[in-house]
């Protein structure tokens, strides 16, 4: 390597252990280019695309890696998570059985080897293969916390309780484990009724991963795009054929219900659950006027776009989700802040269906300040923010059903755990499919959802969680506050 390109090697490296994946992919990507059959490389940045959901493209360079560097249980276990985060668990087993088969004692492949049994709600097995892991890795934030979510699968609660506890002394692990740690030892507080506590514990993890969020900004930016986006916009979008397969976009808030929604379309033999994908805002980061504001991307116009270019972004969507859709004619897409994108949707998308998913901001705010979110969630780390983004979605939400042509439905979390079967008829009837009773039993179908509401959607519809605010009396009087606040803008 040149000396340029050892550098920008550096900085890749330095980039990953600070978990910014999508720089050092930027910077991997080209170094690839020039030496193609670096196993190093490949292998590096397959470990980033598999941390950016890019599951194609990791698994292509974890391959390669494994070609020219064979038994390395590092590689395998990275390619077994590609196939994990798609509910692929045989596939996941077999290559964590390799890397094992390699090194028995590789805690990664320990640590998602368990997590695969849990997700595939086998607690003992997640149990036994938890204890396996080597006292080192108990005594960091992963290893930790998959034992602890085995021993709280398997009733042994206060012993989940213990384990991350131990963690919390300053100096017992690294910041960023121990930060994971304390986001879940706050739930399991919350568990053993020590509400106090779990506040306390969600309090502490969330200032120290507090990210930068402009709530002014954003509000204004929401501001920004209602203007752009009058009735008379949508009007002047191009008609173009439609082809391919069709999407139904769900959309919301952080744990408003919108993973339980995804679950009910994919237990239906027509559909297949794309998830938390970024396709579309990936595909229009380099559009012309787009406007930015961080993290957010809002796409204020498409009158620059004849309408071959809108068919255009509609087979590039299409052909980024085809692996999902798995030869289905429906595939929904979860990416919650699609809601931002309603205005793009109905131009490169009018058959789309969308479903908003809505639930009390108390609960939809407190459930995001207890959960650790990656990627675009800069906001959920402080509660003042959840309030600002609950209030702007509500808002925008609100515009698109006047002025766009889209189907759209209102699902409440709270009227939808309640009584659930006219619920679940009404969503499946709303995307325009046929009955089918297999709907009723979405918690048992083989998906598996890899969001913070896995767990959930593996059960039968439960109210518990519809007062969950309740409990935390005066802690929660700040988000009161500035639900209050932004209601009155």
């Amino acid at each position: 390597m040149s000396q340029k390109q050892q550098a920008m090697l550096a900085q890749a490296q330095q980039h990953i252990s600070v978990g910014r994946f999508r720089a050092a992919a930027e910077l991997l990507r080209p170094l690839l280019a020039q030496d193609p059959k670096n196993p190093a490389l490949h292998r590096a940045l397959g470990m980033c695309c598999v941390r950016m959901w890019l599951f194609p493209e990791a698994r292509r360079h974890l391959v390669e890696a494994d070609k020219r560097t064979p038994r390395d249980p590092v590689i395998l276990r990275e390619l077994a998570l590609t196939y994990l985060y798609e509910s692929k668990t045989a596939r996941a087993h077999e290559l964590l059985n390799k890397a094992l088969s390699i090194d028995p004692h590789h805690d990664p492949s320990l640590v998602s080897k368990a997590r695969a049994s849990l997700l595939e709600d086998d607690a003992q097995a997640a149990f036994d293969t938890a204890c396996r892991l080597s006292d080192g890795a108990m005594a960091g934030g992963e290893g930790a916390v998959v034992y602890a979510e085995a021993c709280e699968k398997t009733g042994r609660i206060d012993e989940a309780a213990a384990v991350l506890e131990k963690l919390m002394p300053e100096g017992a692990c690294p910041a960023h484990e121990q930060w994971m740690a304390r986001f879940k030892l706050a739930r399991v507080c919350e568990k053993q009724g020590r509400y106090d506590e779990a506040f306390e514990h969600a309090k502490i993890a969330n200032e120290a991963t507090r990210r930068p969020f402009d709530p002014a900004g954003f509000l204004r930016s929401i501001d920004q795009l209602i203007d752009a986006w009058p009735r008379e916009a949508v009007e002047a979008i191009p008609k173009f054929s439609l082809s391919g397969v069709r999407p139904v976009f769900v959309v919301g808030m952080p744990r408003s219900g919108t993973t339980l929604v995804e679950q009910i379309l994919a237990s239906h033999s027509t559909v297949s659950p794309g998830g938390e994908t970024d396709a579309l805002p990936q595909m229009f980061r380099d559009l012309p006027g787009l406007h930015v504001a961080s993290p957010f991307h809002f796409v204020m116009s498409v009158e620059p776009f004849a309408k071959g270019k809108l068919a255009t972004f509609r087979r590039k969507y299409q052909q980024a989700l085809r692996e999902k859709a798995s030869g289905h004619p429906v595939v929904t897409d979860k990416d919650l802040h699609n809601f931002l994108h309603l205005g793009f949707i109905s131009a490169v998308f009018p058959d789309a269906h969308v479903i908003h998913c809505q639930r009390d901001p108390m609960n939809s705010c407190l459930s995001s300040y207890f959960t650790q979110f990656v990627g675009a969630m800069t906001y959920s780390y402080d509660l003042d923010h959840l309030a600002a983004v609950h209030h702007a979605s509500e808002k925008i939400m609100r515009h698109w059903m006047e002025v766009l042509d889209l189907p759209i439905l209102q699902v409440q979390y709270e009227q939808l755990v309640a009584d659930p079967e006219p619920g679940i008829r009404k969503i499946i009837e709303f995307a325009g499919l046929q009955w089918e009773d297999d709907c009723l039993a979405f918690h048992q179908h083989e998906r598996i959802a890899m969001t913070a509401s896995a767990d959930q959607v593996r059960k039968p519809i439960y109210t518990t969680s519809v007062s969950r605010a309740d409990k935390f009396g005066e802690h929660l009087a700040p988000l009161r506050a500035a639900i209050d606040k932004y209601a009155d803008r």
